[in-house]
């Protein structure tokens, strides 16, 4: 198999988690390379059937490198396929690692590379370290306006309720209309927050497009009352298989 360059793009766009899911996704077998403004060295993830086996950051190597590349949040990366000749050196499955990395940010543990913080995120970063704790608000994620087309019905849930359980199945895909909903994993901690998603966002994945039975990555609790599109699965699926192959993997990583 000779190399060749099969997915590019910023991490501003494609988090290093969502890199790991769609390299996983498609049991890729090649060199992820990172690079960043911020950092005087590359970095460099081997991946053998879409897992990472090895790993290399300035004097970082292996697991504790990929650790530090999650903290990564501004930067260009670049997926090369072809055989990979290192050693494995990583043990941990793909989930394992992108949860406990999310956890280690969350905890502080994992220095974030990227531009000096605003002024407004200084001063929460103050006001929480006067009071001895790490807390940084999560800002809503919003879409753009809803395309009604492909609504083919609507679900409202009330504060609390849990729309989709981690470890679940399913392959419908939703666009939030009105309100607010938490996306969560469970950790040995208890519950970790990654996303609060408002109107125009989606919740659910295209890749639950390719599969009858998609494993669920993550939890989906509304926030206050919510109203949900449920988006015409059948439609969409007929259309995916139509794409380029490229643009398939662009879809993907949404």
């Amino acid at each position: 198999m000779s190399a060749k360059s099969v997915l590019a793009g910023t991490l501003e766009f494609i988090p290093l988690a969502d890199i790991f899911q769609i390299l996983g996704g498609n049991n890729a077998d090649g060199r992820l390379r990172l690079t960043s403004q911020y950092a005087p060295n590359p970095g460099i993830v081997y991946f053998q059937k879409g897992d990472p086996v090895n790993a290399k950051v300035g004097s970082l190597s292996g697991l504790e490198a990929v650790y530090s590349l999650f903290g990564w949040t501004e930067g260009k990366f670049e997926f090369v396929e072809e055989p990979v000749k290192v050693g494995r050196a990583i043990k941990h499955s793909r989930m394992q690692i992108v949860l406990d990395a999310l956890r280690l940010m969350d905890d502080g543990k994992i220095e974030k590379l990227g531009p000096p913080p605003s002024l407004d995120e200084a001063l929460v970063e103050g006001t929480a370290k006067s009071v001895g704790k790490q807390k940084k608000a999560m800002p809503i994620i919003k879409g753009p306006l809803v395309d009604y087309v492909l609504v083919i019905s609507e679900d409202t849930f009330p504060d609390g309720h849990q729309i989709v359980k981690e470890g679940g199945y399913g392959r419908w895909i939703w666009v939030v209309l009105e309100g607010e909903v938490r996306v969560s994993r469970e950790t040995p901690e208890g519950p970790l927050t990654l996303a609060r998603l408002g109107e125009g966002c989606f919740v659910g994945a295209f890749t639950s497009l390719l599969h009858d039975r998609f494993l669920r990555s993550a939890s989906v609790t509304a926030v206050g009352n919510v109203t949900l599109g449920v988006l015409d699965a059948d439609f969409l699926t007929q259309e995916f298989a139509t794409l380029s192959p490229d643009f398939k993997m662009l879809l993907l990583s949404l």
